[in-house]
Order: structure tokens, then C-alpha cells, then sequence
């Protein structure tokens, strides 16, 4: 596996050669983690892509939301099972952040703290 490298803003890299780019368990975590900041309809190519945060946003409905996001890890290429998953919501900032650990092809793979654009 291997992916564009994102910078801190999530932008592509360029122009420093093979270091724009990450493999295997580098490149998972990348993977996941993009996937979890899809939202559904944004993406032209396939509007049916991502997690439905708009129906989520006004539903509150935690079990849902967790669903939803465990179903988007586990459907990553190279993730094969989901080890931990620890789902932390914020009602009054209405943040809502994941944690969690998944067994890959690459070797366990631990991503913590990643805002899912909130409850």
C-alpha cells in the first residue's frame, strides 16, 4: 500500500521525491482516518461515499454514530478486524472523537484521537 503523503492542513505533498509518499502501516492509518473525515454527498465522484454526518448531526444518537464510524474503519482496505474502539463525545462542544486500534495486514495499528466533526 502505498498513498500520497497529506501535511498538517490534510494538503497533498509535493516535490521532495519519494518522501511525499507513505507505505503500508503509515499509509493505513492515513487511509482510515481520511475515510473518517468523509463526509456523505461531498465527494462528485460517488455521493454515496462517506459517513452520513448530516443525518447524524441532528439524530444524537451515539449508538448510531458509532456504527456508522466502526463500519467506515472496518471497511478500509488492509484493516482486518477492529481490536479497541473507544468513542469520546463532548456534548457541550459537541465534539465527537474516536480511538481506536485495528488489527491490519501490516501489524496492529493504533490511531488515537481523531475528530470525527463532531455531535
Amino acid at each position: 500500500m502505498r498513498y500520497r503523503k497529506l501535511d498538517a492542513s490534510g494538503d497533498y505533498t509535493f516535490g521532495s521525491g519519494s518522501s511525499c509518499f507513505i507505505t503500508d502501516h503509515d499509509a493505513v492509518v492515513q487511509a482510515i482516518v481520511t475515510r473518517l473525515k468523509l463526509w456523505k454527498y461531498e465527494w462528485w465522484e460517488d455521493l454515496e461515499e462517506g459517513i452520513p454526518m448530516r443525518d447524524l448531526l441532528g439524530s444524537r444518537d451515539l449508538d448510531l454514530a458509532e456504527r456508522e464510524i466502526k463500519d467506515r474503519v472496518l471497511g478500509t482496505i488492509h484493516v482486518n478486524s477492529l481490536l479497541f474502539f473507544e468513542l469520546l463525545h463532548n456534548p457541550d462542544t459537541r465534539e465527537l472523537k474516536v480511538s481506536f486500534i485495528v488489527d491490519t495486514n501490516f501489524g496492529p495499528v493504533n490511531v488515537e484521537e481523531v475528530d470525527v466533526n463532531g455531535l
